[in-house]
């Protein structure tokens, strides 16, 4: 499972969340917190979990086929 975060963290606060989900989930957070690497990104993502500074419009829910939820 593939949970895509849309703001770009590192270092203890990307450690923090990594932590909070199950092993069998991978934690994606976007390199450029773009537009268009979330579009790429959510093709494969089952969950994103949302800042509020990149739009979840249809174009998005259009190409994330896969998608389960999405928490902000």
């Amino acid at each position: 499972m593939k949970i895509i975060h849309t703001a770009h963290y590192t270092g203890l606060p990307l450690e923090i969340l990594q932590k909070a989900c199950p092993s069998s989930f991978t934690v994606k957070t976007l390199d450029e917190a773009t537009y268009e690497q979330l579009i790429n990104e959510a093709a494969d993502a089952d969950y994103f979990l949302v800042s509020g500074r990149l739009p979840i419009d249809k174009a998005v829910l259009d190409n994330a086929p896969r998608l389960k939820m999405i928490q902000r």
